[in-house]
């Protein structure tokens, strides 16, 4: 191998990020900095019919979203009904997008594609999107039974910025069986404010 074959390889090799010569290109905008702080609120729920066997309950379990930890939140799923019943929570994983103004993804900490609560958050390219088809499965709640769902909120990387700003809406939807398929919608708006 020659000078200029040596001095090309290394280059490449040292510039394989940015230049793409082993990879796709980074977008350095979308890398968390120290300087990342966002505030996390509930700014509204929607409520259920009086009928409806099941009521939900939204808290907001770790509330920064900073360059060291995601923000996280939990929805209570209560069986409110005289018998058992089997139900999933109102949202597995879901973009804002979905529903209104992208900017943010919500996962169900279980889900195989969820990002890590023990991992710094990451704002990389759409590139780097791994996003899976699979469905939760149904949970036995008997009456008066509660399960918990915890969800981590992650930087949808299809838009520009990093945990941007703003009121974000997450449509869920619930089907149960009483004899008649029931299906309901329910919403989940989160706000994002700079800390």
């Amino acid at each position: 191998m020659n000078r200029r074959q040596v001095l090309q390889a290394g280059s490449c090799t040292a510039l394989a990020a940015g230049a793409g010569c082993l990879g796709p290109i980074y977008d350095f905008r979308y890398r968390v900095t120290g300087s990342l702080s966002r505030h996390v609120t509930i700014s509204s729920v929607d409520t259920v019919p009086d009928d409806f066997p099941f009521k939900y309950a939204v808290d907001v379990i770790a509330p920064e979203i900073t360059s060291t930890q995601y923000a996280r939140l939990e929805i209570e799923t209560t069986n409110r009904s005289e018998s058992t019943t089997d139900t999933a929570a109102p949202i597995y994983k879901t973009a804002s997008a979905t529903a209104g103004t992208a900017g943010i993804l919500l996962y169900d900490i279980r889900a195989p594609d969820a990002p890590s609560t023990e991992t710094e958050p990451t704002c990389s390219t759409s590139e780097n999107l791994n996003w899976t088809l699979e469905h939760q499965g149904p949970t036995t709640l008997e009456p008066g039974e509660s399960m918990h769902t915890e969800y981590v909120i992650a930087d949808d990387p299809s838009v520009r910025g990093c945990f941007p700003v703003g009121e974000y809406q997450f449509d869920g939807i619930v089907s149960y069986n009483d004899g008649t398929d029931r299906t309901i919608e329910w919403e989940l708006s989160i706000q994002l404010e700079d800390a």
